[in-house]
């Protein structure tokens, strides 16, 4: 689902996928799989192919002139857009939780807290940040507890 909200198609798809779950896929299940997800998010489609369109550039001489993707800043743009917004989030998150705990280290999607135990109320404290901070969006938000008390870790 994530390399096809990203816009990965193809031999893209299959490295994105790949790097992540270090497994080799077969090229046409990945394929199999997108097919539905495309149907089933026609919006998150003609957005890659509509911003696809901004990232085509004229090449050859004047005898074989025509237009080519530019691959790599395409990639780039969507890169970096998606890297800037998941900061934002992690950024509203980390305020919401410097209010309630002590935050040990801080990555995109994840925090680390050091405390006795969170409050039960601190998921849906954070939606209502995230609510005010992005109108109209939905965020899923766990929270998971180390229970192990080994003072060797």
């Amino acid at each position: 689902m994530r390399g096809f909200a990203l816009g990965f198609d193809s031999w893209g798809l299959w490295n994105y996928v790949g790097q992540r779950t270090r497994k080799a896929w077969d090229l046409d299940e990945l394929g199999r799989w997108r097919k539905p997800l495309a149907k089933r998010y026609p919006r998150i489609e003609s957005f890659h192919k509509e911003l696809e369109y901004h990232f085509y550039r004229d090449v050859g001489g004047s005898y074989t002139p025509h237009r080519e993707l530019d691959a790599k800043a395409h990639r780039l743009f969507i890169d970096e857009i998606v890297h800037d917004g998941l900061q934002q989030v992690s950024f509203v998150v980390a305020l919401a939780l410097s209010d309630t705990l002590p935050v040990v280290g801080r990555w995109q999607s994840w925090f680390l807290c050091e405390a006795e135990r969170a409050s039960e109320s601190l998921p849906e404290k954070i939606r209502e940040r995230l609510q005010t901070a992005f109108p109209g969006s939905m965020f899923h938000v766990a929270i998971a507890e180390d229970i192990t008390n080994d003072p060797a870790l």
